[in-house]
């Protein structure tokens, strides 16, 4: 697991940021989709989903709705996300900004992981 300030010279000095983003997103999505059922793992977060309520994440509205957007392009992808794909959202966040929505964006499939072990019983 790197350190903040290894994160931070990824993102910033590197410009890894959408890099990392659409790793998580394609791995999060891959093993989840080997492992459940893929109607259940094909659906979106809806405007109610908010992180910080079920997670002690902070997040301002703006951030967490980037990272809800990246979330869900996956379900408007037939294949893997590339970093072109979320790079725009991106732009025009500093390096903290991008490593709390890479953050976020990781807390949200565990999150998705434990509702769907939850509803399916599969472990």
């Amino acid at each position: 697991m790197p350190t903040l300030d290894e994160l931070l010279a990824m993102i910033e000095q590197m410009r890894m940021g959408p890099t990392g983003m659409v790793h998580v997103i394609n791995t999060g999505v891959a093993i989840m989709r080997r492992r459940y059922p893929a109607g259940l793992v094909d659906r979106t977060f809806t405007s109610r989903y908010d992180l910080r309520q079920i997670t002690p994440v902070m997040i301002s509205d703006e951030l967490h709705d980037i990272a809800v957007r990246i979330f869900n392009l996956p379900t408007l992808s037939e294949g893997d996300l590339i970093e072109n794909d979320v790079a725009g959202m991106l732009d025009r966040l500093e390096g903290a900004d991008q490593a709390t929505v890479l953050t976020a964006l990781i807390y949200m499939h565990g999150t998705e992981a434990g509702a769907l072990k939850s509803r399916t019983g599969i472990q």
